[in-house]
């Protein structure tokens, strides 16, 4: 499976996607989510733009991801309990 459609779980607070073969997930409407996992993946952008309450992340071990979409590069930054590779960036537009 490479794709999967959560929008209508709104309520969703944690998602582990964990060693998935998703290369896309759309979160936009997941915006009450904590803390998302996605490490060892086939991911190659993800945008977490509408995800205010994200307090911790994990994209780690995901070679072909190289840009995190956020709402605030700064503060993405600043998240002591986000983790991403070093070859990862935070942005304000991955297009």
């Amino acid at each position: 499976m490479e794709t999967i459609n959560i929008s209508n779980l709104t309520s969703l607070v944690y998602l582990n996607a964990f060693n998935s073969k998703f290369t896309t997930l759309n979160l936009n409407s997941n915006i009450l989510l904590k803390e998302l996992r996605i490490e060892n993946g086939l991911f190659q952008e993800i945008d977490l733009s509408k995800l205010s309450r994200l307090n911790k992340l994990d994209t780690t071990k995901n070679p072909s991801l190289t840009c995190i979409q956020v709402a605030d590069v700064a503060a993405a930054n600043a998240q002591a309990d986000w983790a991403k590779d070093a070859t990862a960036f935070y942005n304000t537009s991955c297009r």
